[in-house]
């Protein structure tokens, strides 16, 4: 549990923010729509365990093979890394507009004829925040949590080599137990491989030191969505009949806050002026 967190925010957010110095900086995540209707209906958050990500380095902790020297003789050593207790994590980016991560998170194929997305449950809804106020979101809610220490951090990118010669020296240097600490382990997950380098990620972890109060596989942080919610904004590729039945489902849910828009495939005319002289 966080101990004094209304109190205290500001020191808890000291001691528990990774490599990021605005902590009012917009970040983005495109969600689901299914998922965006699940947070503003039932007012929540879901952070899901790393496990759930296809990236198999993301429970690299678990998939680590000591070998302790002694008498001069090397033998193995069981890594307590399946024994921790429970991560969860959600992941969002410091980038605003991006076709790779769009068309990694929302599809839209046209019908030739009428234009409509064929697969509008398919379709990603791009949210704006800030690192403080999710941040504080989480802190509050994981007040009936007992063993839950929160981090926000920023995703370091590194070489394969690079990350596995890391993860070996806080190993090698601090014991099989270095994980133990929810610390060590929250820096952990913010260190991914150069080929994921595009995400720009900004993740909210919850690291739990003990048995959660749920078994549930999902960890659901509830809040007010108006709040930490700045802005949304649908697919670009929307015709505008479908934005409008969107925005109107929006509403319904419960939002009220700012709609954006996105001119990320906005055509333009680029008129250019020559002088006469010109040949």
């Amino acid at each position: 549990m966080i101990r004094g967190a209304s109190e205290n925010l500001d020191n808890v957010m000291l001691d528990n923010v990774l490599d990021i110095n605005d902590l009012d900086q917009p970040i983005y995540r495109i969600f689901p729509q299914w998922a965006l209707e699940e947070a503003l209906r039932l007012r929540c958050i879901t952070l899901v365990p790393p496990s759930f990500w296809e990236d198999p380095f993301e429970v690299i902790e678990s998939r680590i093979a000591v070998q302790r020297i002694s008498g001069g003789k090397m033998g193995p050593q069981m890594f307590p890394g399946n024994g921790l207790h429970p991560i969860f994590a959600q992941s969002w980016s410091a980038t605003m507009d991006s076709d790779t991560l769009l068309r990694a998170y929302s599809r839209v194929v046209k019908d030739p004829r009428h234009k409509r997305n064929l697969y509008p449950g398919e379709e990603g809804v791009r949210v704006r925040s800030t690192p403080r106020k999710l941040f504080s979101a989480l802190i509050h809610g994981l007040e009936i949590q007992e063993h839950a220490v929160p981090f926000i951090g920023k995703v370091r990118y590194l070489a394969k080599p690079q990350l596995i010669q890391h993860i070996a020296n806080e190993v090698g240097g601090k014991g099989p137990n270095v994980f133990h600490d929810p610390v060590n382990r929250a820096k952990l997950l913010m260190m991914k491989r150069a080929g994921f380098a595009h995400e720009d990620e900004v993740r909210l972890v919850a690291v739990f030191t003990g048995p959660p109060r749920s078994q549930d596989k999902v960890l659901p942080v509830t809040l007010d969505t108006n709040r930490l919610f700045d802005e949304v904004t649908f697919d670009p590729r929307l015709e505008a009949f479908e934005l409008k039945n969107r925005i109107r489902e929006l509403k319904a849910w419960g939002y009220t806050g700012l709609i954006g828009e996105s001119d990320l495939y906005e055509s333009n005319l680029i008129q250019v002026l020559i002088p006469d002289h010109t040949v």
